[in-house]
């Protein structure tokens, strides 16, 4: 386009750089332009210049090519060449009508436009955004035991996402999955132009099973004994007996065998003795033996074909008491599963009968010790009991050997205390009347 200056007033002439007279002037190109105007008469009135300027449409501005976006970053778009004296206005994602500048920063996805323009034209450029994130995390699988001979096969899960590149620890395997036949450190990486996630699993070689158990002494006088095997792994146990339980009781001696299986199929077994013994029984049981003064008493201890061992030194069976005194047993098979028991032996004048009286008992109905009575040896035919309080009074008395006293006097009961008792008795066949004093005390 061009401009048409017409500066001459009416009545004045002018002269343009050119020397034309013309009353106006076509300005089809960039340049510096003057003229001279005067008068009727010839004199200058004076000369003015301007300078014209060529300005075309917007030119063609790019804000570049579509463009991938890791997730968390951002990019500034702006338009190359940048247009001199243009006005840009910006459309897309998180744009306003204030955004008119020639840059516009973002981290979103979508489709931006930027157009330029001025007074001779318009010119508009687009760009896509597309967003992306570093790959997710995935597994390939727990860490593990791999039984000899065997292999397994560890798969990335989930599937890694279309676009991303796999590389396994060897820096060849770019498959998803990966097998393994031996021990070691496995590791995946999965990455993209975003980022790179990884998992790393250990395989360890499977260790064969282990089985012992702890030495079983010798159990005297037991039903049985729980057998506990000392194992490694987790296994299935098959005991000699048909049992398939971890442990197992033994109810008699012998030899018990036992095979572990862990879950590669290996096996271990071990063996445990048990001996079991029956203890000797006592044959005594702290025995009280009363004999006659110039007798001999017999002293067998049982158990036939066991050790002996008595507290005179004896390795007998069988020992003659001839004094008063304790005697002791030990009797073991060989000295294993020893039991030791006693005997007491007393000798006495078996011309006298003897009387034996307690000296407390206690009335609370537990039909234990309840009544107070006197036993004698030899048959009696003359008997006398009288019973007296702390203050002399006289709270029981018979002439029957086999009455007692329940405690009571004049139907109440008798506080306790210790009680005075006063007893005449004659034996049968005998002349001498005998008399025996002492004390009872009553309990509850």
């Amino acid at each position: 386009t061009g401009l048409i200056v017409s500066p001459t007033p009416a009545g004045d002439t002018v002269i343009w750089q050119n020397g034309s007279h013309a009353p106006s002037f076509n300005v089809n190109a960039a340049g510096v332009y003057w003229y001279e105007w005067s008068n009727s008469c010839g004199v200058s009135l004076g000369i003015d210049s301007f300078v014209y300027t060529f300005t075309g449409p917007a030119s063609p501005a790019s804000i570049g090519r579509d463009t991938l976006l890791c997730n968390g970053s951002s990019i500034t778009l702006s338009p190359a060449p940048l247009p001199a004296g243009a006005h840009f206005v910006w459309q897309g994602p998180g744009s306003t009508a204030a955004d008119t500048l020639p840059n516009f920063s973002t981290s979103t996805a979508g489709l931006y436009i930027l157009q330029v323009s001025n007074q001779c034209g318009a010119y508009a450029d687009s760009v896509t955004i597309t967003t992306l994130s570093s790959p997710p995390p995935f597994s390939i699988g727990v860490s593990q035991s791999l039984c000899a001979g065997y292999t397994l096969t560890l798969l990335a899960n989930p599937l890694p996402a279309i676009g991303t590149a796999l590389l396994w620890q060897d820096g060849v395997t770019t498959t998803d999955s990966f097998v393994v036949n031996t021990a070691g450190t496995y590791h995946l990486s999965e990455s993209n132009v975003c980022g790179v996630t990884n998992d790393t699993v250990v395989i360890t070689a499977s260790q064969l099973p282990t089985v012992s158990f702890n030495p079983i002494p010798l159990q005297c006088n037991l039903d049985s004994i729980l057998l506990i095997p000392i194992t490694s792994g987790t296994n299935t146990y098959v005991w000699s007996s048909g049992s398939t339980q971890p442990a197992i009781y033994a109810t008699q001696s012998g030899s018990y065998q036992l095979t572990v299986t862990d879950h590669c199929g290996s096996t271990a077994t071990a063996t445990v003795q048990v001996r079991m013994m029956a203890m000797p029984v006592r044959p005594f049981n702290d025995l009280s033996i009363d004999s006659c003064l110039g007798t001999h008493v017999a002293l067998n201890a049982g158990n036939d074909g066991r050790n002996y061992l008595w507290s005179n030194g004896s390795t007998l069976q069988t020992i003659t008491a001839i004094d008063s005194g304790l005697y002791a047993v030990t009797i073991s098979d060989s000295g294993l599963c020893p039991v030791r028991d006693t005997v007491y032996v007393s000798f006495h004048n078996c011309a006298v009968c003897r009387v034996a009286v307690p000296g407390a008992f206690s009335p609370n109905g537990d039909g234990r010790n309840d009544v107070f009575r006197c036993f004698f040896e030899c048959a009696t035919d003359l008997f006398a009991i009288r019973i007296y309080d702390r203050w002399g009074e006289a709270v029981y008395e018979s002439t029957n050997q086999a009455d007692s006293w329940d405690g009571t006097y004049k139907n109440a009961m008798q506080p306790l205390g210790v009680y005075v008792y006063y007893i005449q008795y004659r034996n049968t066949g005998s002349t001498e009347t005998r008399s025996l004093t002492g004390n009872v005390t009553l309990l509850r």
